[in-house]
């Protein structure tokens, strides 16, 4: 009997904070489903910078999974259906996250509502974990996370942008300053900044990147508050957490490094695509009256949230109004932040990334070359949106009276239902599902291939000794494509034919060749190393293949044949391992 009462007793000293568990997930699922409410009411899915990129990459990842290939390094439908390492080195969290859904359900539009739904999910928990180190109070830290999914930014990723990899990452960003946090305020140094990191890398690599801000601004603060004593065993754990972080990098750097040799990725800040040439007005930051939601699909805005800017405003001059004139409470006030830190952790990268912003720092990014992979500095806001939000509760909190702060809560709140896209209609037109089912239908014919990306995953390419830009290499892809070149017979009296696709994403292409004599042909492949070619009569024997500096494509000498088979098996992770073992 006393077992049993000790049971209940416990059970009911657990349920309030269970009750708080459920009543968050559902106002966060409520938050959730009314975010996506725009593309809910319609079919299909609006126009968007992106067009049909993102999704033809969660059809290239949920086909390579179809066929076992689970961590796909190739894609034989981009490159205007030549192939290209895009799956190697685009960002991957996303994808990885939406091809088995995409697999099992067959419907892009419910693929990419869940997908949205599961990261703003993440993101919104995320958020009140980082919430619940600066404040406990419980309508904050239930508001608070629910406003991150209606911020401006967030709609601009997923819906304006349809830059699927830098919302997942935008929906990461909260986990790493919940670490910063955890650093600063409990002065602890966890390990779990290792995962941390490594899923903002595959949701996205320059967010990763400029990541290093608030990780480097937190771990500075965090060793002025320790004695010299911690210091041999913090530098041990530290490094302990880099070597892991490099040990989970390793598989995907080497693979990436085993490609550099034919392929340039860092070609993606040509043509226009530097960051120290996309700065935009500051004045766009703080206000942007000319922009309005769902007009049209090509604008977009860097406004941060108006509520969020009032409150920091209002809160700060409210603040300063209480200190001035009263020296003791204001010295008694600084000293507790100074002693705290807190103050630092959140206002410092804050201030970073809005001088980030500024026309002012273009020699900054043009002097650090890595900063440069950014593009468009307003793309920062994936950090100053969260820090942002956080910067707003730490002013709330400071006037310690639960009513005012409750109030400015609500202040706070307003301006996101109010201004919200939820309200607005579509002014522009949407990709319908029957466009998308015939976009993806006609991929295994090869009539439907396209690019997604810029050009930057297409091979090198030499002309003079000097490797041509991005601009160039897609002209010469799009004269191949549109002048049937693709495949051609280069030397000899021979003729290759191409059986038809079966698949979205093929991982062995089969052609049928007959040559009168010796001869070269190119085959319709983007060169790479990785891609083993054998004859039907004899297929355990690789043939040999090469490239010219001027010719992007695999060239094959061929001997005298008649109605020879021949597979190309492109890569894949167990075929790179087999060719590096043999």
């Amino acid at each position: 009997m006393r077992r049993k009462l000790k049971k209940y007793q416990a059970f009911v000293t657990k349920r309030p904070k269970l009750m708080l568990e459920i009543g968050f997930f559902l106002l966060t699922l409520l938050v959730v489903c009314v975010s996506l409410s725009p593309v809910l009411r319609q079919a299909g899915w609006p126009q968007n910078h992106e067009g049909f990129a993102f999704i033809d990459r969660i059809a290239v990842y949920a086909d390579h999974m179809r066929q076992g290939d689970l961590f796909p390094v190739w894609s034989s439908a981009d490159g205007i259906g030549m192939g290209t390492p895009l799956p190697l080195f685009y960002h991957k969290l996303f994808y990885m996250v939406t091809g088995p859904v995409y697999m099992l359900s067959n419907s892009i539009k419910f693929t990419l509502i869940f997908g949205i739904g599961l990261f703003m999910t993440f993101g919104a928990y995320g958020l009140r974990q980082a919430v619940k180190k600066i404040t406990p109070q419980t309508s904050i830290i239930f508001i608070a996370p629910q406003l991150f999914l209606l911020s401006n930014y967030t709609y601009t990723d997923w819906l304006v942008r349809g830059a699927m990899a830098e919302f997942s990452a935008l929906m990461v960003v909260p986990w790493l300053l919940y670490w910063c946090l955890i650093l600063v305020v409990d002065r602890h140094f966890s390990l779990w900044i290792v995962p941390v990191l490594f899923v903002l890398y595959m949701a996205h690599n320059t967010m990763a990147l400029y990541s290093l801000i608030p990780l480097t601004i937190a771990y500075a603060i965090f060793l002025t508050t320790q004695k010299k004593s911690n210091l041999p065993r913090i530098a041990k754990k530290s490094l302990l957490a880099v070597g892991l972080f490099v040990l989970l990098m390793t598989p995907q750097l080497v693979l990436q490094k085993a490609f550099i040799k034919d392929y340039n990725p860092s070609k993606v800040t040509q043509s226009g695509f530097e960051a120290s040439e996309n700065f935009l007005p500051a004045k766009l930051y703080v206000y942007n009256g000319n922009y309005q939601w769902l007009e049209r699909p090509q604008d977009i805005t860097v406004q941060v949230d108006i509520g969020t800017v009032i409150i920091i405003c209002g809160g700060t001059a409210f603040l300063l109004v209480n200190l001035i004139g009263r020296r003791k409470k204001a010295f008694a006030w600084l000293r507790k932040q100074v002693a705290e830190r807190l103050i630092f952790v959140l206002f410092l990268p804050s201030t970073v990334f809005i001088v980030l912003q500024l026309h002012y720092v273009k020699q900054l990014y043009q002097h650090i070359g890595l900063l440069q992979y950014l593009q468009f500095p307003w793309r920062l806001l994936a950090f100053i949106t969260p820090l942002s939000m956080l910067v707003a509760v730490f002013v709330i909190i400071q006037t310690h009276n639960t009513r005012i702060a409750t109030g400015l809560l609500f202040v706070w709140a307003l301006p996101f239902l109010i201004f919200s896209p939820i309200w607005q209609q579509f002014q522009y037109g949407f990709i319908t599902p029957k466009m998308i089912e015939g976009v993806i239908a006609a991929r295994p014919s090869g009539t439907g291939s396209s690019l997604m990306g810029i050009g930057e995953y297409l091979p090198r390419i030499y002309y003079d000794n000097k490797e041509v830009g991005t601009l160039d290499t897609l002209q010469l892809y799009a004269d191949m494509y549109h002048q049937g070149r693709q495949t051609a017979v280069l030397e000899g009296n021979c003729t290759v034919t191409q059986t038809d696709r079966y698949r979205f994403e093929p991982l062995i292409l089969r052609f049928k060749v007959t040559c009168e004599g010796p001869g070269v042909i190119a085959l319709p492949i983007s060169y790479n190393n990785f891609t083993q070619i054998t004859s039907g009569s004899n297929p355990k024997k690789s043939l040999t293949y090469f490239r010219k500096p001027t010719d992007p494509r695999i060239l094959m000498p061929i001997s005298k044949c008649k109605d020879t088979i021949i597979d190309v098996k492109l890569p894949t992770i167990g075929r790179m391992i087999a060719n590096q073992s043999t």
